[in-house]
């Protein structure tokens, strides 16, 4: 008389030919993994009008390959979109810390500290001085209205609501300013030279166009 185990052994030895037979293999086809069956449909759809020596098990091969290359490109564009979008909000964010004594001086007085923080070599302190410079000139025209406690995003949406076209020069100087100031980046004697010399050009046309 079999044991209990060789009973269950032929038992599964049964059960297994009974899946093993025709009908129950085509019943697992018909339900094979939702994923397997998305990537048929779409071999089918996306390279059924490719002619058959296209189609090929090379061709195919490549296919995922392709399909990562684009998928890390999307990935570092996020990342790129993403960086510039923070560097975006952190500039505009940034307040410009100026002492109360400092909002009694008008833009020409910065204007000459700027350069004489460049005769000095100290290049950080004197982007500062030009920036609040160009700061005090707009408010001398009406453009915005400078505050100790203002951020930069602040002063852009007062230029924005007042004198628009100025808008893209604000934006390149508070950048360079916050990355200047707060980063604590180095600019090059030339950078700083070109950047001074674009506040005095502003400041120039500000006066003429009165």
């Amino acid at each position: 008389m079999p044991n209990q185990h060789e009973s269950l052994q032929e038992d599964r030895e049964h059960l297994r030919e009974i899946l093993n037979r025709e009908e129950f293999v085509q019943h697992r086809d018909e339900h094979e993994p939702l994923l397997e069956q998305l990537w048929q449909w779409v071999e089918e759809r996306l390279f059924g009008w490719l002619p058959e020596t296209a189609a090929d098990d090379g061709f195919m091969a490549v296919i995922p390959y392709v399909m990562v290359v684009i998928a890390l490109g999307l990935i570092v564009f996020l990342m790129y979109w993403l960086s510039t979008q923070m560097v975006r909000r952190k500039y505009m964010s940034g307040n410009v810390l100026l002492e109360e004594e400092e909002l009694e001086l008008k833009a020409g007085d910065y204007l000459h500290k700027a350069k004489a923080s460049r005769d000095r070599n100290e290049r950080q302190e004197g982007v500062r001085y030009a920036f609040l410079g160009l700061l005090m000139h707009w408010e001398s025209h009406n453009v915005l209205q400078v505050e100790a406690w203002k951020t930069n995003g602040e002063y852009a949406r007062e230029i924005h609501s007042r004198k628009k076209e100025l808008l893209p020069f604000f934006r390149e100087a508070a950048h360079l300013f916050d990355r200047v100031w707060y980063g604590k980046e180095e600019i090059s004697a030339r950078d700083f030279e070109r950047f001074l010399q674009k506040v005095e050009e502003e400041m120039r046309a500000g006066e003429t166009n009165g």
